[in-house]
This record gives structure tokens, C-alpha cells and sequence, in this order.
């Protein structure tokens, strides 16, 4: 993974009947600054509110990739869901952008090789309140990352890949974002004499699922 550049997006803890919602804000905001259609202003953007949060964010206005995003997002919260019994539930998102790898005389297949990996490490809470005072917090946690994500992503550009690369562009898609795509990592806890530590890694609606489970 030489040669990535990584971007850690902070902690953020938020209530599990918010979790689809505003782990999709957090990838359609990332996607719109690494779209070309985006970037030059071409492609058709959007306003979209997490009505829990009540923020406002910009996003393309792409029912393909709504429905890419949405299949992703909605295959990790109900991995999430499935764990019982743990107040905290501890996820690491990323969202990674990749190119196809030229193929030498010896090579049998193209493998995707990343160039630039956003990672959102979020903590899903099962008892926060739902209240007033709650929800402030949480729109303000949710506004603090999307505005580090939207600043990010516009600095340091000299590492995006040149916008006729078709190694690296999605050109069957009309907004022509860069290729990506989502895994998560999921940390569980379990008592010490049933397990003290495995690595699961499988495949599950589209979206991989990598699961952490620790003593």
C-alpha cells in the first residue's frame, strides 16, 4: 500500500437508529469531491438532511450510486445489528479509491491497487438518549466531520490520478467518479474463555466485511 494517502476522519459516537443515515452522508460527501463530474462542476448535485442529525449536506444527484452507497451502508449496519448484547459497537469505514494495475507479461490478473484510503471510525452506541440536548451534540459531531471531509478533500490535489485515466475512472458511469470501494472492519468483544482473538473476513451483500473479535 506505498504511496497511499490516508485520511482518518475522528471518532464519531452515534445512536444505532442513526447509523445508516449518517454513514451515508459521510460516503456520498467523500464521493462527491472524488467524481470528476463533481470537481468540474458538471455533474448534478443535490441537497440532502440526516433528519435526525438535521444537517444539510451537498451530494450527487446519481440514483446509480445512491443505490451502490445505500446496498454498502445498509450491509454494514446490519452486520452491526447482529451483535447482541454490546453497548458500544466499534466500526472502521473505509472508503478506498483504486486504480487497475497494468498488466506486465507475467500477469494473470489485475488486481486493484488503492491510492488514496478515507478512514471513518465510528462508534454506534445502543443506549444513548433520544433527546433535544443529545441530538444537538450529535449534529454537531456530524457537521465538525462532514466540513473536515468536504476541507480535506480539496487540499493536496497533486495525487489525483489525471481525469482521462481509464485505469482509474468509472467512464460506464455518467458522473465518472474515480473507482472505489467500501470495507469495514468490525471489533467485538467476547469473554476470554470462549476466544481470544480470530480474523473473519467474508463476503456479504456487495460489501466486505472484516470482523475483529476480541477478549
Amino acid at each position: 500500500m506505498s504511496g497511499v494517502r490516508g485520511i482518518s476522519v475522528e471518532r464519531t459516537i452515534f445512536n444505532e437508529l442513526y447509523a445508516e443515515e449518517i454513514v451515508e452522508a459521510y460516503i456520498h460527501t467523500i464521493l462527491l469531491h472524488r467524481t470528476l463530474g463533481g470537481l468540474d462542476g458538471q455533474a448534478a448535485i443535490e441537497d440532502k438532511t440526516c433528519p435526525s442529525a438535521g444537517v444539510t449536506y451537498v451530494k450527487l444527484h446519481s440514483e446509480e450510486l445512491d443505490a451502490e452507497v445505500t446496498a454498502k451502508v445498509k450491509a454494514l449496519v446490519a452486520e452491526l445489528r447482529q451483535q447482541k448484547g454490546v453497548a458500544i459497537k466499534a466500526a472502521t469505514l473505509h472508503v478506498e479509491f483504486v486504480k487497475r494495475a497494468q498488466q506486465g507479461f507475467m500477469s494473470f490478473a489485475s488486481r486493484p491497487v488503492p491510492w488514496e484510503d478515507w478512514i471513518v471510525r465510528i462508534n454506534v452506541d445502543t443506549q444513548k438518549p433520544d433527546d433535544a440536548a443529545y441530538l444537538d451534540v450529535l449534529s454537531e459531531q456530524v457537521t465538525n466531520d462532514l466540513m473536515f471531509i468536504c476541507s480535506t478533500a480539496i487540499k493536496e490535489l497533486d495525487h489525483l490520478p489525471s481525469c482521462d485515466n481509464d485505469m482509474a475512472v468509472d467512464k460506464t458511469k455518467a458522473e465518472k467518479p474515480y473507482m472505489f470501494r467500501v470495507s469495514a472492519a468490525i471489533a467485538l468483544k467476547f469473554p476470554r474463555s470462549l476466544l481470544r482473538f480470530a480474523l473473519i473476513v467474508y463476503p456479504y451483500q456487495d460489501l466486505l466485511i472484516i470482523v475483529s473479535v476480541l477478549s
